[in-house]
C-alpha cells in the first residue's frame, strides 16, 4: 500500500494571522523568541517575555503545537526549525525570518517537524530561495510545492515516537562528546587521557570487555523515498551506559579551504600573481594612493573590499589560486588534528594526573564559590609554580584562543557535587561556566586573555550583565597573561576600574621567562 502525498500547505496553516481576540489584549505576557533562541538541534529555549503590546508589530507570531522553521540563509540551511511545546505563556512572537507551520487535523506536529527538520527538505529549500547573496529566502510558495508522506495519524505519532527517542540519544552523545561528562569515571578518564601505557595494560578488543545492548530503536533517512525508516543497532553497553565513541577530528574545526578572511590575508600576493597585467597596475595604483606606512591592518582591510567590489575578477583569481593549491587543504587539516590531539589529550592528561596525585583538585566542596576559587587557585598554583604553565604553549607559542583555556578548565570538572555547565545562554549571551547547586547557591567563571582587546569593557559591564541575566552575585573573573607587557596592560586596567583589591579577579601568569629551573635558581 502506497502512502500518500501532499503539499505542506494542503495540511498545514502556513504563517498563521494572530486571532483578533489574542490581539486585543496588549498586557498580556507572551514569550519571546529571537533566531538564536532557536537551536540548529531542533528546539527552542524561550527565557524572555515581554507585553504583547511590545511585538505584536514587526515579529511573527506563533503558538505551542506550532513547527517554526528559518527560511533565512544560513540559518535555514544550518538546520533552524524547532516543534514548539515549551512556551510557558502559551503564545510567542520570534523573527520576521521564521516560518510558522500549524499543523491540522491530519498531521501531528511532531512528524511535522521531523519532516521538515532532514537533510532532504534543506536540500529542495535551498534550490527554491529567492533574493541576492546573504539574504536568501525559502518564499512561501514553497511550502505549496514540497510534499511530504502522509501515513495514517497513529503511524505518525508512532514514527514521531521513535524519532523523539533517537533525537534524545543524539542529543545525549552531543553533549558527552562536547563536555566529555559521559566518562564520568576516573579510571577512564585516565586510561583516554593519559599519554603513556602502563606497564600492566593490555590491549582487548571492545566487544570481548563490554556488552552488547542490541535491539536499540533508532532510524535512519532513505534518501530515495525520501522518507525515514525505522532501524535497530547494536551498541556497546558497560558500567550501566552506552559507550559512545568519538573521532578524534572533532577537536579541531577548520575554517572552509575558501574563504573572506583567507582572500583579504592573501590579498596582496593574489593581486600580483593576476595573468592580467592592466589589472594588476590598477590594483597597485590604488594601493599607493590609499595606503601608507602607517596604515593599520583595518585600513588594508577596508582598502581591498573595495578593490574586490570595483574588479571582482579577483576573487576569480584567489579561486584559481585555491583551487591549484587544494591538495594542502587535506594536509593542514591532518597537521591541526595532530597538534590538537597533543595540546588537548596528551598534554592535559598529564595535568589531570598531576591534579589527581599532588592535589585535592578532585575532593572539593563546600559552597560553589569556595569551589571555584579553589579549582581556580589549584591551577594558578600548577601554572605559576609546578611547571604546568607548558599546557598552554604549543610549538613554543602561547594560546591565542580564550576557547582553548575554556576547554582545559571543563575537563577538569568531573568528580564535583555540582551542576557544571558551559556556554549557559539566559538571554544576555553565553557566560564561560556556571557552577551551581540548585537555584541559590550559583557562581559565573569568565577566563580572559590578557590581549583581548575588550578586556576593560568586559571586567566593567559584561561580568555584571551575565550575574543579572542569572541572577547571582557569585563570580570569578581569571586573566591569562604571557608577557609583561601584558601584566602591565591587566594591572592598568585594574586600576583604572579601581578593582586591583576586587578577590573575584584571579591573575594568572602563563609566562615562560619568570620560570627558571630549580637547578639554575
Amino acid at each position: 500500500m502506497s502512502v500518500v502525498k501532499k503539499p505542506i500547505s494542503h495540511v498545514v496553516d502556513v504563517n498563521p494571522r494572530i486571532p483578533t481576540e489574542i490581539a486585543s489584549d496588549g498586557r498580556r505576557e507572551v514569550d519571546f523568541v529571537p533566531m538564536a533562541q532557536l537551536s540548529e538541534q531542533g528546539y527552542v529555549t524561550p527565557n524572555v517575555s515581554c507585553p504583547l503590546a511590545d511585538v505584536l508589530k514587526g515579529y511573527t507570531y506563533f503558538e505551542n503545537g506550532d513547527v517554526i522553521v528559518a527560511k533565512i540563509t544560513p540559518c535555514m540551511e544550518n538546520g533552524k526549525a524547532a516543534f514548539v511545546d515549551n512556551l510557558p505563556h502559551k503564545i510567542g512572537f520570534g523573527s520576521t525570518e521564521f516560518h510558522v507551520l500549524r499543523p491540522r487535523e491530519s498531521v501531528d506536529g511532531r512528524y511535522l517537524f521531523y519532516m521538515v527538520w532532514n537533510p532532504e527538505f534543506r536540500k529542495e529549500a535551498e534550490s527554491d530561495m529567492t533574493g541576492s547573496a546573504g539574504q536568501k529566502r525559502v518564499p512561501k510558495a514553497f511550502f505549496d510545492r514540497f510534499e511530504i508522506p502522509l501515513p495514517p495519524l497513529s503511524e505518525q505519532k508512532r514514527i514521531a515516537d521513535i524519532l523523539d527517542k533517537a533525537d534524545a540519544i543524539r542529543r545525549k552523545r552531543q553533549e558527552a562528546v562536547e563536555s566529555l561528562k559521559a566518562m564520568r569515571q576516573a579510571a577512564l578518564y585516565d586510561t583516554v587521557l593519559n599519554s603513556k601505557k602502563r606497564a600492566d595494560w593490555r590491549e582487548e578488543r571492545l566487544g570481548e570487555v563490554a556488552d552488547v545492548k542490541g535491539g536499540i530503536q533508532s532510524v535512519s533517512f532513505d534518501y530515495d523515498k525520501r522518507y525515514w525508516c525505522p532501524k535497530t543497532f547494536d551498541l556497546p553497553y558497560v558500567l550501566g551506559d552506552f559507550v559512545l565513541l568519538a573521532p578524534k577530528d572533532i577537536l579541531t574545526k577548520d575554517e572552509n579551504w575558501i574563504n573572506r578572511g583567507d582572500m583579504l590575508n592573501r590579498f596582496e600576493t593574489i593581486a600580483t600573481s593576476s595573468g592580467d597585467q592592466q589589472l594588476r597596475s590598477q590594483v597597485n595604483n590604488y594601493l599607493r594612493r590609499a595606503l601608507t606606512p602607517k596604515s593599520t591592518k583595518e585600513d588594508r582591510r577596508r582598502a581591498y573590499d573595495s578593490l574586490l567590489k570595483e574588479y571582482p575578477q579577483l576573487i576569480e583569481w584567489y579561486i584559481k589560486y585555491k583551487e591549484d593549491t587544494g591538495g594542502r587543504a587535506k594536509t593542514i587539516s591532518g597537521e591541526k588534528v595532530t597538534d590538537s590531539e597533543e595540546f588537548y589529550v596528551k598534554q592535559f592528561g598529564s595535568l589531570i594526573d598531576q591534579l589527581e596525585t599532588e592535589t585535592e583538585f578532585y575532593q572539593l566542596g563546600i559552597d560553589t564559590f569556595k569551589e571555584c576559587m579553589d579549582r581556580v587557585g589549584f591551577l594558578k598554583q600548577e601554572i605559576e609554580n609546578n611547571g604546568a604553565y607548558r599546557l598552554f604553549y604549543h610549538k613554543g607559542k602561547p594560546v591565542q584562543r580564550e576557547s582553548d583555556l575554556q576547554i582545559l578548565f571543563r575537563l577538569t570538572w568531573f568528580a564535583t557535587p555540582s551542576d557544571f555547565n558551559s556556554e549557559v545562554n539566559n538571554g544576555r549571551g553565553p557566560v564561560d561556566f556556571k557552577v551551581s547547586r540548585g537555584n541559590k547557591d550559583k557562581t559565573l567563571v569568565e577566563f580572559k586573555l590578557a590581549s583581548n582587546s575588550k578586556l576593560s569593557q568586559n571586567l566593567e559591564k559584561q561580568v555584571k550583565v551575565y550575574e543579572d541575566a542569572n541572577r547571582t552575585s557569585q563570580s570569578i573573573k581569571v586573566v591569562f597573561y604571557f608577557d609583561a607587557s601584558e601584566r602591565r596592560k591587566v594591572q592598568q586596567v585594574l586600576q583604572k576600574l579601581k578593582l586591583q583589591d576586587d578577590e573575584s579577579i584571579v591573575l594568572i601568569d602563563c609566562r615562560r621567562d619568570n620560570k627558571p629551573s630549580a637547578s639554575n635558581a
